[in-house]
């Protein structure tokens, strides 16, 4: 294996990894903030604890089964559907917190 390939292989790598990481903060802060804007809207400590839940349910029943069938597709497709997917949520998500209170 020559130098370049295996520099070659270590950009990519860290390259897919630090979007990775971007990505994840950015989801996480979304959630984050969805939880406590309902917990501030209702003033309900049982609001917040039921959004949390709801949060986190899809990785919890998705998960494990979710895991073995994504193993056999491409990851760099996966990976890009999933960050499209979540990104384009975040966005209606925004749209509608600039244009209009949304329901609880």
């Amino acid at each position: 294996m020559n130098q370049y390939s295996q520099n070659n292989w270590k950009r990519n790598f860290l390259t897919i990894a630090g979007g990775q990481t971007v990505s994840l903060i950015g989801s996480a802060a979304v959630q984050f903030s969805l939880i406590w804007w309902l917990a501030s809207e209702t003033g309900s400590p049982i609001m917040m604890s039921i959004a949390g839940v709801f949060a986190f349910l899809p990785q919890l029943i998705l998960g494990p089964f979710v895991g073995v069938w994504v193993d056999r597709l491409s990851r760099k497709t996966v990976i890009i559907a999933a960050d499209l997917f979540i990104g384009l949520v975040a966005l209606v998500f925004a749209l509608v917190f600039l244009f209009d209170t949304p329901p609880y």
